[in-house]
């Protein structure tokens, strides 16, 4: 495997790798669904801890990075299933965690929720959830507008960018460069990642959410009742809606004090604070 930087972009959730790492450890799941692979560092990360814990990672990507498909070529404990989630879930199987970094907006998050905690779900399942605070809590965003069903979409734009103070478009802010659209206004009725969530806690009331909002955020979703919640939720729950957030006129910057823990130093698996 290469060497995984120290440093990676704020948009990745290897941010918050500690995090997740600890909460496989108390998983110890068997099979990782990973929904959107993006660069594959998450990726690699997911697999080197799988091929040490004896595991299974899917990574589910349209388009996997070519990192990605080098590394599932090495290693036994990474297959590549290229589609759409969340039409590919069906295929898939079930697995103990899926790491949700996909298209990042209510309607394709709603049915990933619902295959995993809908009637028809299996065991108790942990959903790692990227994206739960600012810019896409409470805003689409549609990597293929086109390709979702006309009731999926709000009105939206690829153009401008994305400020916290302003729930429209403005010439500034966060912006994708064409890369993707999202929604033109922020909040209301189906809109956001973190909306998605909280509509699917109303429709299945065990289920708990642990959010930790700064830097994209990312949340920890789980049925209380799952035999490994107890721990969980005590090796979470002190960072639960932790944050410190600056706003600048161009955009925002957020920063949590523990964002670069080291894992090695700490009784609760999170290390000390950098």
């Amino acid at each position: 495997m290469s060497e995984v930087s120290e440093y990676p972009l704020l948009h990745s959730l290897t941010v918050f790798w500690n995090q997740i790492r600890r909460s496989l450890e108390i998983v110890r799941p068997q099979r990782i669904v990973e929904i959107g692979g993006e660069s594959g560092a998450l990726t690699e990360r997911l697999t080197v801890w799988a091929q040490e814990s004896q595991a299974h990672v899917v990574s589910v990507d349209p388009m996997p990075a070519a990192s990605t498909r080098a590394l599932a070529q090495r290693s036994g404990h990474l297959s590549l299933v290229e589609a759409k989630s969340p039409w590919a879930l069906e295929s898939v199987g079930h697995a103990e965690v899926y790491v949700i970094d996909g298209d990042h907006n209510y309607w394709t998050v709603s049915r990933e929720l619902e295959h995993l905690f809908g009637a028809e779900a299996a065991d108790p399942a942990l959903a790692i959830l990227h994206d739960v605070a600012r810019p896409w809590a409470r805003r689409d965003l549609y990597y293929d507008p086109s390709g979702l069903p006309p009731e999926a979409t709000h009105e939206y734009s690829f153009r401008g960018g994305v400020l916290p103070t302003e729930q429209g478009v403005s010439d500034g802010g966060f912006r994708g460069a064409g890369a993707y659209a999202y929604a033109k206004r922020e909040g209301g009725e189906r809109n956001g990642v973190l909306t998605a969530v909280e509509d699917a806690m109303r429709r299945r009331q065990d289920l708990e959410l642990i959010r930790l909002p700064c830097v994209f955020g990312v949340g920890f979703l789980f049925p209380g009742s799952a035999d490994w919640a107890d721990e969980l939720r005590q090796s979470l729950a002190p960072l639960h809606e932790l944050s410190s957030t600056r706003w600048s006129a161009t955009g925002w910057t957020s920063t949590c004090a523990w964002w670069r823990c080291r894992t090695s130093s700490s009784a609760n698996g999170f290390g000390s604070i950098a």
